[in-house]
């Protein structure tokens, strides 16, 4: 699953996701005789919203099992609302779309990083207010696999570097963010909360929507309680093929807690 600081953003899936096709919700859980143990359960959750109204909120679950030394593998459920809305024949559309993914995967894990690759699959309902009158109205279910690496890489003792990128095929959308975090206070971890601040950029999209954001974060770690609780900002720019770019802020939260 992401690590304290990663979350999932799959935010605007573009103006014509009902016409992706269905697939079958895929649950991808590996399991094999060399496990040995169960590690504890991992909540994470977030929120994530620009200036124009539109966002992306999600609550999950996570562990895994050890399958040797420096192999785990982990599996997780997460819940997600999905809200955006774009313009057809002069009406503001308004989107709603909470949905539900199922992943599990490989971890490999180092003295100084880690590298995870998971698999699953998503569903998900889509409701659309008003109804365009003449428009055809289908089944407000979406499915699909979806697919996500992480991986993280100590540069110094206070210096992290980490990727994530995830496709969601329900909507054939893709996201990448790469981001460079500094450890700034309790360098010896022998405080009870720890600060660091970082800088990030996403890009994302389908074949009708695409997003470039850059942006800075902050994140505290509250070492006895094994939480961390972050908060992300930044210029975000949206455009879609042949039309105009749309400029603004965006903000989010996101917080992990080891039980």
């Amino acid at each position: 699953m992401p690590s304290r600081s990663m979350w999932l953003k799959k935010r605007e899936p573009g103006r014509n996701t009902r016409r992706l096709g269905r697939a079958l919700l895929v649950a991808c859980t590996l399991l094999w005789p060399g496990i040995s143990h169960a590690a504890g359960i991992d909540l994470f959750g977030g929120w994530e919203g620009d200036s124009r109204s539109q966002g992306y909120g999600y609550l999950g679950l996570g562990s895994s099992v050890r399958a040797a030394s420096h192999v785990f593998i982990p599996f997780g459920v997460t819940t997600s609302y999905l809200y955006y809305h774009y313009g057809s024949n002069g009406t503001d559309i308004v989107v709603r779309s909470p949905g539900m993914s199922l992943m599990s995967g490989l971890r490999l894990a180092g003295p100084r990083g880690s590298l995870s690759v998971m698999a699953g699959g998503e569903v998900r309902r889509e409701y659309r207010e008003p109804h365009i009158p003449g428009a055809v109205v289908g089944d407000p279910t979406t499915t699909g696999a979806v697919v996500q690496s992480y991986a993280d890489l100590g540069l110094t003792r206070q210096w992290q570097a980490s990727e994530f990128s995830v496709f969601v095929g329900a909507a054939r959308y893709a996201v990448g963010r790469l981001a460079l975090r500094r450890q700034v206070t309790n360098l010896d971890w022998g405080k009870k909360t720890t600060f660091f601040l970082g800088a990030e950029t996403v890009r994302q999209g389908n074949a009708d929507s695409d997003v470039l954001q850059v942006g800075g974060f902050a994140e505290w770690n509250l070492v006895p309680w094994r939480m961390s609780v972050g908060l992300h900002t930044g210029y975000k720019d949206s455009w879609s093929p042949g039309q105009p770019h749309t400029t603004g802020a965006y903000f989010g939260t996101s917080f992990y807690r080891s039980l």
